[in-house]
């Protein structure tokens, strides 16, 4: 597995009067008004989810997993020692999905959402449920929070080319792999991976904006209302246009 070298943080140039006609002072009113209109992804402002309109609401869904997540996991994965970054972004699609296809907040079931959100991605694995729910769980314990908490994945979770998107190493009983012993390793195919959970998410799109599926809209609408603070005051950061200055040079 490669490491990247440290990388020296570069020197910043001290602060220093502005006037009104350089780059810096045009830039701070461009993200001034970008800031006033707030937009909430890649193509959407805000006006885009004050519609009301369900459809204008999985369109800003879609647009911040697909642009903010899938895109940047696959070009990642063309990046030379990109996978574990690249898979560190896929790790974080299986708790939101659940809460959006239950319609109900994860607070202090993070593992039990991410779980059931792994289950049902991978649902097509030629293994057990039990199994699968198994692998879930090294998975947010060993892959998740490796990566969140430690930087790097722990001893049980490895990358690599696999026949399929993961390898599980399980014990053997009289030659078969015992699915209900110890799980000892999993190796996943961050490219396979990636497949998976971008076709899942073409799914999950097709399905939610299908209107005979009541329930799944529905829950997909509680989970907006529950994550999205649509009905909240804008939050604005005050500050006056030298401090603004300040805090960008």
């Amino acid at each position: 597995m490669g490491i990247l070298p440290n990388v020296p943080r570069a020197q910043r140039a001290p602060p220093r009067a502005l006037s009104c006609s350089e780059p810096s002072v045009k830039q701070w009113k461009m993200d001034l008004k970008m800031t006033v209109e707030s937009r909430i992804s890649p193509n959407f402002s805000d006006e885009k989810y004050r519609t009301g309109s369900l459809d204008d609401l999985i369109d800003v869904f879609e647009d911040r997993l697909r642009y903010w997540l899938l895109a940047p996991a696959k070009a990642l994965l063309d990046v030379q020692f990109g996978e574990m970054a690249a898979l560190g972004l896929l790790l974080g699609y299986f708790e939101p999905h659940a809460i959006y296809r239950k319609g109900v907040d994860s607070k202090g079931q993070s593992k039990a959402f991410f779980r059931a959100g792994f289950v049902e991605v991978f649902r097509n694995i030629p293994v057990s449920k039990s199994l699968l729910s198994r692998i879930a769980d090294m998975l947010y314990e060993d892959g998740q929070c490796g990566l969140f908490h430690e930087g790097m994945l722990r001893e049980r979770i490895y990358v690599g080319n696999a026949a399929g998107e993961l390898l599980v190493t399980l014990p053997r009983i009289d030659g078969k792999p015992d699915e209900n012993g110890a799980i000892q390793s999993v190796v996943i195919d961050p490219h396979k991976f990636y497949i998976v959970v971008e076709r899942h998410h073409t799914e999950y799109l097709r399905s939610v904006r299908d209107p005979s599926n009541t329930e799944i809209r529905e829950n997909f609408k509680r989970a907006v209302d529950l994550r999205w603070c649509i009905d909240e005051p804008s939050r604005v950061i005050g500050m006056s246009e030298e401090e603004f200055l300040k805090s960008r040079a």
